[in-house]
């Protein structure tokens, strides 16, 4: 017997709640579940891998306020023809729409919601986006359950009204096969920007959002060139490659060592030719492009936020945010310890992100959720 789930999403665009969303879709049937997924969105990259898994997928193409208002309907339409043992949202927006799905089916299911960040920057946010978050907090009564991927964001949602009682915990799960060493990696990564055998290659996977703090991460690099140290930094994600990013290196005398790769579909590759991973993000709930890195036997520095410390342990380094001395600091005694000592500090890395974060684990905690929501 399989539980019939509804997963209602913002979005599918890249991004570690979207790729935490198609783990479940991929591997959910293995415990069980029958999953559909439901984006508000136009669709976006994670959409094809949904789809040839077997899992019915859909965007509704929601474009603002209005234009969620005239989807409604089509939206309902798909809960009551599904008739879903369980409702799950998935982010702000499709937490609510999840709501929304659950009260249009005759008996109404269990709703869960998923909350995949945590509240750092929230005065900074979108007006319309601190509504959204705002409205979820009055409203969390409603859903059963809700799920965050590290205490850090539980705490800041519950301090922020929402309903302490639905709280859970599970965190974010990695993809140890997907991402691993690979030694291959650098000389293809280092051919393709031109780096010299002993330069030490400094990677940020990232979008480009002001919570991530791009700066501070290029002015540590500068630092660490200032020093004489041979190092190159590689910018990963969506907006990496803009003009002004390369404008700020060129400024601070290190235009030639720093490479905005921007979006790439090959990240598993790309990490896993890095030396050191290092975050200078403002802002975390649970931070998926360090966990990868671990998975890939890289050592990683990064800014003490969300859940970084209960993901790292005592397998990384960490810094204060806002910080480029102390960001510097931490990267140049890595550089310093060379490429034996940080590839055994890489293997320990990937031992944790193995034993403690394996993806299995968390899709495996998620159906077991929905499987004793389904039963009640």
């Amino acid at each position: 017997m399989s539980v019939a789930v509804l997963a209602v999403t913002t979005g599918l665009g890249t991004g570690g709640a979207e790729r935490m969303l198609t783990h479940l879709a991929t591997r959910g049937a293995r415990h069980g579940i029958r999953l559909r997924v439901l984006s508000l969105g136009e669709g976006g990259p994670f959409e094809r891998e949904i789809a040839e898994a077997g899992v019915p997928v859909e965007h509704l193409g929601v474009r603002g306020p209005a234009g969620a208002v005239l989807r409604l309907a089509r939206l309902t339409s798909i809960a009551r023809q599904f008739r879903p043992a369980v409702v799950q949202g998935w982010m702000y927006h499709g937490n609510l729409a999840a709501l929304v799905a659950a009260l249009a089916v005759r008996r109404r299911p269990p709703l869960c919601w998923s909350i995949r960040q945590s509240l750092a920057g929230f005065d900074e946010a979108p007006a319309h986006t601190r509504g959204v978050i705002r409205l979820g907090g009055r409203l969390s009564r409603t859903a059963d359950l809700i799920v965050y991927n590290s205490q850090s964001s539980a705490r800041d949602h519950e301090d922020a009204g929402y309903h302490r009682a639905a709280t859970r915990i599970v965190p974010n799960g990695f993809d140890v096969e997907r991402f691993r060493p690979d030694a291959d990696a650098a000389p293809r990564l280092r051919t393709e920007i031109g780096a010299a055998p002993n330069d030490v290659l400094i990677g940020y996977v990232a979008r480009r959002h002001a919570i991530k703090d791009h700066g501070t991460w290029i002015r540590a690099l500068a630092r660490l060139a200032e020093r004489g140290l041979a190092v190159r930094g590689v910018l990963v994600g969506a907006g990496t490659d803009a003009r002004d990013l390369a404008e700020q290196a060129r400024d601070l005398g290190i235009g030639g060592r720093l490479h905005g790769l921007g979006e790439r579909h090959d990240v598993e590759r790309v990490v896993a030719a890095l030396d050191i991973a290092a975050s200078s993000s403002a802002g975390e709930g649970f931070p998926n492009a360090l966990g990868e890195a671990m998975a890939c036997g890289v050592p990683c520095v990064a800014t003490d936020v969300g859940a970084t410390a209960e993901l790292l342990g005592d397998c990384g380094t960490l810094v204060r945010p806002g910080d480029p001395e102390a960001l510097a600091a931490a990267l140049a005694e890595l550089v310093a310890a060379g490429p034996e000592r940080r590839r055994a500090l890489g293997a320990l890395a990937r031992e944790r992100v193995a034993t403690r974060f394996g993806i299995d684990a968390a899709v495996a905690a998620f159906a077991e959720m929905w499987i004793r929501l389904a039963r009640r």
